[in-house]
């Protein structure tokens, strides 16, 4: 099979999207066959994200089952309860007893002012975009949490709809971005989601990752 060029080239990595055409807004879930080893960076002044403890190396789970991106601002956050929801349905996560509980870190970006300001990622959408993971390349654009992302927020009714027909940036490029990886065995991979306004990154590899 030949590279694609995305995130999904690496074995064992899955990627599925919920997109809300009419809200605007969507959440885009990274799973992991295997426990992948996690990393964090936060800037600026309003972050938004779930699970940042599972990333830290001393924590007692020593990797993550996947990851969530979602738009709604702090709202969006609910769609990880419906991804942790479908991996213990699939007995994914860390052994806890008699159960298992899964460990998905999550960061949001602010699309709150385009489209409907009242349609958010919720855990039906998380549960969906996890059943929606397959190892085939992603879509791309404005799909899934990237549905709803703008760069620049202007003040005029004709700037935003400017901004919502013409400057929703391509998700892959824009929000999302691949760190740069030495070839180690087993293969390593990263990806990191920033947005604007909440400044929020995390990453997520297998293998061992070489970020500069």
């Amino acid at each position: 099979m030949s590279a694609s060029g995305s995130i999904t080239d690496v074995p064992g990595i899955r990627v599925g999207h919920v997109t809300d055409r009419v809200g605007l807004t969507g959440c885009t879930v990274v799973l992991c066959d295997a426990p992948a080893v996690g990393g964090v960076t936060l800037r600026g002044w309003a972050n938004a994200v779930h699970g940042l403890e599972f990333l830290d190396p001393r924590h007692i789970v020593p990797g993550v089952d996947g990851a969530l991106l979602a738009g709604g601002s702090a709202y969006g956050l609910e769609a990880v309860w419906g991804v942790m929801r479908f991996l213990e349905g699939r007995g994914t996560g860390f052994r806890a007893g008699p159960t298992v509980v899964p460990h998905v870190p999550a960061a949001i970006l602010f699309d709150l002012n385009v489209g409907d300001m009242h349609a958010r990622p919720t855990r039906e959408m998380g549960y969906a975009a996890a059943a929606n993971a397959t190892p085939a390349a992603p879509g791309e654009g404005s799909v899934g949490a990237g549905t709803g992302a703008t760069v620049g927020k202007l003040p005029s009714q004709l700037d935003r709809f400017l901004i919502k027909r013409l400057c929703r940036f391509d998700f892959a490029q824009v929000r999302v971005q691949y760190c740069y990886i030495r070839k180690y065995q087993p293969a390593s991979v990263g990806i990191a989601h920033t947005a604007q306004e909440h400044g929020s990154a995390f990453v997520i590899g297998q293998g061992s990752i070489d970020a500069r």
